[in-house]
């Protein structure tokens, strides 16, 4: 039986351990094709974002390039989460993996120029990068399938009362990228907040023995909070690798970027006639934890 042909896919990352998690199980996945990863400032400034994907890689597959970003948005200062975040993987940091020559935005469009295939863009973190990407090459969207953006709400924030951090953060990107035409997922905070891991987890990827699993299993100890870890970024790689696990709609959404009050709200639009987005609602919890630990198992057999 002839082999599936896998989704190449590029990851932009603000590197923390859900962007780790979301990594590692992009590149663990049968599904996806990793074609590398880039970097933008978000909840840690630029520089720990580096080093954490470069300690994430060389964790997972050094293989992987990697190509630094934007270090802030593109027409404000940046406001990151404010927790100062540790260093990911410690016992990588020395290891030399170096990111590659070119910026983000150079790499990431010779990348989808070089590819065979639509490139699946993976963004999980403000849209600095992936905003300039489009603006500067606008040739290469008919090689872009879609975007499975983790980013944004249509209940409420977290960064303020109506913006979710990642939007907030560099709402003039967000708004280039979801009105760019090219078709879009929005992992929201809702089906998010639904990515929670607990013990069992924890323990089935310690039992797995291998390094990669065992390396994550410590980092999700270190998230828990009441008794789970929540890791928002995995869910765009879930969506791909096991779409049965969600019940989502189409909607418009528009992003506020005039209203200061509002600013960086997504207004989603459920009954709109021309929807530009797939929203995920709801996801299937305990599939997701398998999901993981399942991937993490294909590590052993590397």
């Amino acid at each position: 039986m002839a082999t599936e042909k896998k989704i190449p896919v590029i990851l932009d990352c603000d590197t923390g351990g859900d962007d780790a998690m979301a990594m590692a199980l992009a590149i663990a996945s049968e599904k996806l094709q990793v074609l590398g990863v880039t970097t933008v400032a978000g909840n840690v400034p630029l520089d720990k974002v580096v080093r954490n994907t470069r300690n994430t890689l060389s964790c997972t597959d050094p293989a992987v390039p990697y190509a630094v970003g934007a270090a802030k948005p593109q027409a404000r200062a940046l406001i990151d989460s404010g927790r100062p975040g540790h260093v990911l993987f410690e016992a990588y940091d020395q290891v030399e993996n170096a990111p590659d020559e070119r910026d983000a935005v150079t790499f990431m469009a010779d990348l989808i120029r070089q590819s065979p295939d639509p490139v699946t863009l993976i963004p999980l973190a403000p849209l600095t990068n992936i905003a300039a990407l489009l603006r500067q090459y606008p040739e290469l969207k008919s090689n872009i399938a879609q975007m499975v953006i983790m980013g944004g709400s249509f209940t409420g924030g977290n960064a303020t009362g109506y913006a979710e951090f990642n939007i907030y953060v560099d709402p003039e990107a967000a708004a280039e990228v979801f009105s760019a035409g090219i078709p879009l997922v929005m992992c929201g905070e809702e089906v998010c907040l639904q990515s929670r891991v607990g013990r069992p987890q924890i323990e089935a990827l310690t039992a797995l023995g291998n390094d990669q699993a065992k390396a994550f299993a410590e980092e999700l100890e270190l998230g828990l909070r009441e008794g789970e870890s929540i890791i928002f970024d995995a869910v765009t790689v879930a969506w791909l690798e096991r779409p049965e696990m969600f019940e989502s709609r189409p909607a418009e959404v528009y992003i506020e970027c005039a209203d200061q009050k509002r600013l960086g709200q997504t207004v989603v639009d459920f009954y709109a006639a021309q929807p530009n987005a797939v929203v995920p609602l709801n996801m299937d919890r305990q599939g997701f934890g398998q999901m993981m630990v399942d991937l993490f198992a294909g590590y052993s057999r590397k």
